[in-house]
């Protein structure tokens, strides 16, 4: 099986396949296709689908500060080798003369919309994961940490002990400082690979040659930005880029060129977003989050009577530990406390003293749920009240309904409900 990548990003990938792994990995560059397949191989290297959901966080780093990501990284890996940590954009390795705006030349500007779900593809909701109140880094032992600046406070955490346990990864979609003092101690510590606009594809790509033959030999066309698409859209794998090569010679008929919107129309994106994805980012009234990732489910061809009763089982578990903090079994904010803690402290006392007591079935009864995805849902008991998760459930229910009567498109009632949930605690109005 052939891969198409630069040598600096197959040394990279071959190490980890090898188990040659290191506890940080900064991914820059302004070649920013190269930055976020190199992110993607990353993760599905160190992650397989089954853990990812539990073992990976993602962070916009202008949004976070340097204690959450330490904070992250030092959260223990749930049922798998690795817990990952990947941060977009980290502030901390911003340059200082530029902003933080992607720089296009005319010809990549085809590929804007594409990149702008870096977003969406390095950092979005298909990896969700991000803890709602990340705790305190225990390891960082440097007096006055919270008064020294980002790039210091990082520093600090690099020459001291790195977990075991966790691999950090920093993608910038930018050119960085190969002198700093935080490059020089990545490279100490982990790899550091670049890549420039020189590593773009180019009309000598020998790949691009041979898709350009083939498709020359089936009298059509196909342009050196069809061809990135191409590769974004199908992967790494040259031999599911010729297969996909195929189906375009077919898809475009009698037209002689293929273009962006045959690529488009004929490659779905790779989707593993899961259920949990969308009842987390629910769960953390993040509506846009949560929209996207029904998109996502729904193109993947998951059914809309499915998803709607995967909500409905999330919002009963969130209403019983809403119950068993008015019971005072369960404190309001448990899930402000790192996952070993509320692990150990919360959730197995919990389990052993009054999982009898709720349903017998473990797909509705909280305290038989794997430890981190009741951690999450402790997370995410700061949103809603116990009015409201009863009035959220009634519109589950009543969205069931309509799902199996309605004559109304399953998108749009699925969309509708995920907005309630995100946005009021009061009942919905329902045609």
């Amino acid at each position: 099986m052939q891969n198409v990548s630069s040598s600096r990003q197959s040394g990279l990938i071959q190490d980890i396949k090898t188990g040659k792994i290191v506890p940080i990995y900064l991914i820059a560059g302004e070649e920013t296709f190269l930055v976020r397949e190199t992110v993607k191989q990353l993760l599905d290297l160190l992650l397989d689908s089954g853990s990812r959901d539990f073992n990976l966080d993602i962070f916009d780093g202008s949004q976070i500060s340097v204690r959450e990501i330490l904070s992250a990284v030092e959260v223990y890996p749930v049922i798998a080798d690795w817990r990952v940590v990947l941060v977009n954009d980290p502030d901390f390795l911003q340059p200082t003369s530029t902003n933080n705006s992607i720089s296009l030349t005319p010809e990549t500007t085809e590929d804007t919309e594409d990149l702008d779900t870096v977003g969406a593809e390095i950092i979005d909701p298909l990896f969700t994961g991000t803890p709602a109140e990340p705790t305190e880094p225990a390891i960082v032992e440097v007096d006055d940490f919270i008064d020294l600046d980002p790039k210091e406070q990082f520093l600090s955490w690099l020459t001291g002990t790195l977990p075991k346990f966790s691999v950090l990864i920093l993608a910038c979609r930018h050119k960085i400082d190969a002198r700093s003092r935080i490059v020089k101690e990545i490279r100490r510590l982990g790899q550091y690979v670049e890549f420039s606009q020189t590593d773009r594809p180019t009309q000598n790509d020998p790949l691009f040659q041979q898709v350009k033959e083939q498709a020359t030999k089936a009298g059509k066309q196909i342009s050196l930005s069809t061809y990135n698409l191409m590769r974004q859209r199908a992967g790494q794998d040259a031999h599911l880029i010729f297969q996909e090569l195929e189906k375009a010679i077919s898809y475009v008929g009698d037209r002689e060129r293929i273009e962006d919107k045959d690529i488009r129309g004929l490659i779905a994106e790779v989707v593993n977003e899961s259920i949990f994805a969308l009842t987390d980012a629910v769960g953390r009234k993040n509506v846009s989050q949560a929209l996207l990732s029904l998109y996502r489910l729904l193109q993947s061809g998951e059914a809309a009577i499915k998803v709607n009763a995967l909500i409905a089982r999330q919002i009963r578990l969130l209403l019983q530990a809403r119950l068993l903090v008015e019971e005072k079994l369960l404190q309001e904010d448990a899930g402000r406390s790192n996952y070993q803690v509320f692990n150990q402290r919360v959730f197995q006392p919990l389990a052993e003293k009054i999982s009898h007591r709720l349903p017998e079935s473990a797909q509705l009864n909280l305290l038989k749920q794997n430890p981190y995805a009741a951690y999450k849902i402790a997370q995410s008991l700061r949103f809603f009240g116990q009015a409201e998760l009863e009035n959220a459930l009634e519109s589950v229910l009543q969205a069931d309904i309509e799902l199996k009567s309605s004559s109304l498109p399953t998108e749009q009632i699925l969309e509708e409900l995920i907005c309630d949930l995100c946005r009021r605690p009061a009942p919905r109005s329902r045609r």
